[in-house]
Order: C-alpha cells, then sequence, then structure tokens
C-alpha cells in the first residue's frame, strides 16, 4: 500500500479538488483526478519496492563474489589522539610510516561490499510445491529426546520435550495449503537437520546438503508473512548459527534482526514468574532462554560493527542475568573436531552480554566519542573493575587466565576445556576492547603539546593490558590443545583482532624491541589462520582466504615499518 503520509495527502488533495469543482470545470477536475490515481499507483509500486529491499522474513543469502567482498568487522582502532585507523588519515599515516603501498589492507577493511547490496533472496517453494522433509524415521532418530546424539552435544536453542511437538506438527497434514504454524514448524525441522548435518551427528544426517536444506527453510519462512511463534523463532536462530560457523557472515548479520524483532513480539523480553511443568509455562521459559540468545549474539554483533544495539537495555527486563544459561550437555567423548565446531553455537554467559552491552553504550556509542580524558579514563577503570569481577566470580575450572596459559591439560576432558577455551577468548577480547580505547586521549589538547606525564603514563599501563590479551588470545588459538584441533572458521575473528592491535602498536613504535618480538606474533598469526582452512567448507573458505590475506597483509606492512625505521 502507498506511505500513509503522503497517501493522507493526496487523499486531503483529491477531497478539496472534489470540494472546489463548482469552481472549477469539470473536464480539469477529472484530468487531475486522474492524475492523483496514477500517484497513489506509483506510490503503491515504490512503497513495494522499498520493502523488497529490506530485511523483512524473506530471509538472505549471502551472494559475495571474490571481486565484491565484504569488509572485514574487527572492531574499532586508533592511533593517535582518536585518528581512527579506518579513514583517509589513517591510510596516509600508514604509508608514511611504512613506504607500502595499502590499497589490500584498504580494501580488506572497508570492502566494495556492503550488508544490503550483497544480499539476493532465495528462491522459495510456491504454495503448489512439496515441502520435501527427510524421512520421518530419519527424524525421530536424529531427534529423539532420549537417544540423540544431537541433544547430547548442548544446542539450547532447541528443547528436547518442546521440539517432538515440533516434528510432529510438520510432518502433520503436508500439503500445498498449509497452515503458518505448520510452516514455520517445518522451517524448523529443516533448520535443525541443516545444523546436524553441519556437525555430522550421524552418518545418515551427514548426507544431507546442509546448504540447500538451509535454504529452503529460509524460503518457507519467507511464507509465513511476518507470523511469530516458537518454531519460527528456532528456525531464524539455528540458520543464524550455522550461518556463523560457515563463515556466511553478511547472510547471518541479515538474519539477527528478524530474530530480535520476533523474540520480542513473543513477550521473551520480559521476565515471567517461575514457571511450572505445564507446556505453556515450558514454552514461556524456552523463549526467555532465546531471548538470551538474541540478546548476546546482538550484543556481540554491536561490538564487532559498530552499529548500535537493536535490544536497547532499557526496554528488557534483565532482571535474571546471573540466572545461568541453559545447561549445554555436552557429551564427554563427543570427537574433538565436532566440539570444536560448536565454538559457534555457545549459549554465552549471560553477565558477560551485560558486559559487552556497557562496553559498547559507555566507550563506543557516539556520545562516548565526545568525553574528556578524564570521564572516559575514569569509565575504563570502572569496566575493567566490572570485567575483573565476571572473570574471579567464574567457576575456577572455566576461569580465563590472566596471563599466557601455557598448558591446558589440566582440563581433563572435551567439555571443560572447551567451554574455558571460549571464555578465555571472550575475556581477551574484552580486555582489548576496554583498553584499547586509551589511544584517544589527547583529542582535546593541544596537538603540537605532548601529553601530561599522568595520562601518558596511564595510557600506557592500559595499552600494555590490551596487547597482553592480544597475545594470550593468538597463544591460545596456536596451541596444539586437543580440543582446537580442527578449527574453525569462526575462531579467527579473535586472531585477526588481535593481530590487529599489535599491527597499529607496532607502527607507532616500530624501532622498540617489542616491536621485533610483536612481528613474530603476527606471523604465528598469519601461520594459525592460514591452518585453519586444511578442512572446511567452500563457505568458510572464502572467508578465511580474505582472513588470510589480510594477516599475510599486516605482517608486510609491519616489516616495512620496521625496516624503514633500521
Amino acid at each position: 500500500m502507498a506511505d500513509p503520509v503522503t497517501g493522507a495527502a493526496i487523499r486531503i488533495w483529491s477531497v478539496n479538488l472534489v470540494e472546489t469543482r463548482e469552481t472549477k470545470s469539470s473536464k480539469k477536475a477529472t484530468e487531475l483526478l486522474a492524475r492523483i490515481d496514477q500517484l497513489e499507483k506509483e506510490l503503491a509500486s515504490a512503497k513495494a519496492d522499498a520493502f523488497r529491499s529490506t530485511i523483512s522474513l524473506q530471509l538472505p543469502e549471502s551472494k559475495i563474489s571474490a571481486s565484491n567482498q565484504a569488509p572485514l568487522r574487527l572492531g574499532q582502532n586508533w592511533y593517535h589522539r582518536g585518528m581512527p585507523v579506518v579513514s583517509e588519515d589513517g591510510f596516509k599515516w600508514i604509508k608514511s610510516i611504512t613506504t607500502q603501498d595499502t590499497t589490500r589492507f584498504e580494501n580488506h577493511l572497508l570492502g566494495s561490499a556492503h550488508l544490503f547490496s550483497c544480499i539476493s533472496y532465495p528462491t522459495y517453494p510456491s504454495s503448489g510445491e512439496s515441502l520435501e522433509l527427510p524421512d520421518i524415521s530419519l527424524a525421530l532418530r536424529t531427534f529423539n529426546a532420549e537417544t540423540s546424539f544431537f541433544f547430547r552435544l548442548g544446542i539450547g536453542i532447541l528443547d528436547k520435550s518442546l521440539f517432538t511437538e515440533t516434528i510432529g506438527l510438520a510432518y502433520a497434514d503436508c500439503n500445498p495449503n498449509a497452515s503458518q504454524g505448520h510452516l514455520a514448524a517445518t522451517a524448523s525441522l529443516l533448520a535443525a537437520f541443516t545444523v546436524a548435518s553441519y556437525l555430522k551427528t550421524s552418518a545418515e544426517v551427514a548426507s544431507i546438503d546442509a546448504q540447500a536444506i538451509a535454504s529452503r527453510a529460509q524460503g518457507l519462512l519467507g511464507r509465513i508473512d511476518r507470523f511469530a511463534n516458537l518454531d519460527a523463532l528456532q528456525a531464524i536462530l539455528l540458520l543464524y548459527k550455522y550461518r556463523i560457523a560457515t563463515g556466511q557472515y553478511d547472510a547471518a548479520g541479515a538474519l539477527l534482526p528478524t530474530a530480535c524483532r520476533m523474540v520480542c513480539t513473543l513477550d521473551g523480553h520480559m521476565k515471567h514468574p517461575t514457571p511450572s511443568k505445564a507446556a505453556p509455562d515450558m514454552r514461556r521459559e524456552h523463549i526467555r532462554n532465546l531471548f538470551w540468545t538474541c540478546y548476546i549474539a546482538d550484543k556481540d554483533m554491536s561490538l564487532i560493527t559498530g552499529q548500535p544495539p537493536l535490544l536497547a537495555d532499557e526496554y528488557m527486563d534483565l532482571g535474571d542475568a546471573e540466572c545461568s544459561s541453559p545447561a549445554q550437555e555436552l557429551d564427554e567423548v563427543i570427537d574433538s573436531s565436532v566440539a570444536c565446531k560448536l565454538l559457534a553455537f555457545a549459549t554465552g554467559d549471560r553477565r558477560l552480554g551485560l558486559l559487552k552491552a556497557k562496553v559498547f553504550r559507555v566507550l563506543y556509542s557516539p556520545t562516548a566519542l565526545h568525553i574528556t580524558d578524564s570521564e572516559l579514563l575514569t569509565r575504563i577503570r570502572r569496566l575493567d573493575d566490572e570485567l575483573e569481577n565476571w572473570r574471579v566470580n567464574t567457576y575456577p575450572l572455566l576461569r580465563p587466565k590472566l596471563g599466557i596459559a601455557r598448558s591446558s591439560s589440566g582440563y581433563g576432558s572435551v567439555q571443560p576445556c572447551l567451554r574455558a577455551a571460549h571464555l578465555q577468548l571472550e575475556y581477551n577480547y574484552l580486555l582489548t576492547m576496554v583498553h584499547s580505547v586509551v589511544r584517544r586521549f589527547g583529542v582535546a589538547h593541544d596537538p603540537d603539546a605532548g601529553l601530561p606525564e599522568d595520562i601518558h603514563r596511564v595510557m600506557h599501563s592500559s595499552i600494555d593490558l590490551a596487547l597482553g590479551a592480544a597475545r594470550n588470545t593468538i597463544h591460545a588459538i596456536s596451541e596444539p590443545v586437543t580440543v582446537l584441533k580442527g578449527k574453525t572458521w569462526c575462531t579467527v575473528f579473535h586472531p585477526l583482532t588481535a593481530a590487529m592491535s599489535l599491527f597499529v602498536n607496532i607502527l607507532i613504535h616500530p624501532t622498540s624491541d617489542q616491536a621485533v618480538t610483536d612481528v613474530e606474533w603476527l606471523a604465528l598469526a598469519s601461520k594459525t589462520i592460514h591452518g585453519l582452512a586444511v578442512a572446511c567448507s567452500a563457505e568458510e573458505l572464502k572467508y578465511l582466504q580474505q582472513a588470510d590475506d589480510f594477516a599475510a597483509e599486516l605482517l608486510k606492512l609491519a616489516n616495512g615499518a620496521i625496516a624503514r625505521r633500521s
């Protein structure tokens, strides 16, 4: 339909014309009214085109060609008094320090593809086509609540007992005129098969084309016309996690807004009384758990992209953040390569999610970019205290280490080792995000004058913490711990972010002894990222090749900066 405001104006115009027809010729009024009809049709058409170009439940797939790659998202970095590295001045500065061509570096950080320009919508089945579900016996074997290996993996997006109902609805009355609830259940089942295929939970399921079945699930969601229920939400989140796990970052980023809007439509953003065992209460509790999945993912996306969060804290009931997240019943004897793939499906820590939201709000929001040095320092110290409080209150076996952990053999099994590795990476990342903002100090000072000694001393203390966290991350990813063998692409974000932090510091201090050592850390990061591509899918490989090229570029430029000053 036409835009309501413009449409109202046109209708008022038409009424005025009718009221004045006694003073105007009948022919003139007829021509104008015909013109009004034409305008309304054009507006309706334009509105429809605009709607199709937005992110709705016609969920997208990533179509990024090698020549039209998406930019790598590595957070924000500054090099001097708040001057961003990713800017025209920043690129000029890097050229002057390294005397190297920075075109490839710029292309990786800016890219030529953006989220909305690189999306094309999948062709989904028409109302007359079969939904083509896998055989029901395979579904029952794969997702049996009592014996399923899938549920022993602890993917909290699905509830054992509730998903049994989903399976029943998906296979009931499968016909071209299926209801929206039936389509949502079918999409949820197909999305679950997608994840099961990716994780290879059985030889039968592993033979399913995960990418093809994911497209079919998205196509079904495109047919439910903004219908919201638990099955639709589960389908979207499973597809989101799958896209993240397989390197389809932009497609995943387009799914998340739909999930965030839907979970609020289902009232998941509000805390409810302690549930009973009745089915309605179980559904409300599960929707609430899925809210936390959306919330944590939303905060991750904000920190990575610099975009404002979709789930603003002031409109969310966050009173149960201290409650433990849904239990992950990770099987102690699963293959380590499968365990590593689960990193992308980790439920996440609610307290850490709240802390991420605060980090973005007080350090990276537009208002935070204009605060004084003293206020910025106060915020950094408070956030550091809160991060440390989270760390020390984490279960000792999983607690992140302050320095580089030389051995992880004490974990004893896959389950705690996987969780500990994930929390260590999260801790290092937040430590870097909190302390690297000190490079914004001095914006208000005379550019030709040095920083006051006390600010300069504090600045170096914070930078040391950020760099230490970066080195710890590269070590954690590169060390040959059993659980990290067969690492998936999703772990590549952490060494890239760490490498970028070290790279900026090398360019600022190219003559220091530490610069030479940190080039070795960059080389290790580059080697580690290169090694991630040994066994991965085509989608994963596409992103990993880009990341590998960027890491090599950082190493080349860093060596150029040191060579120029030696």
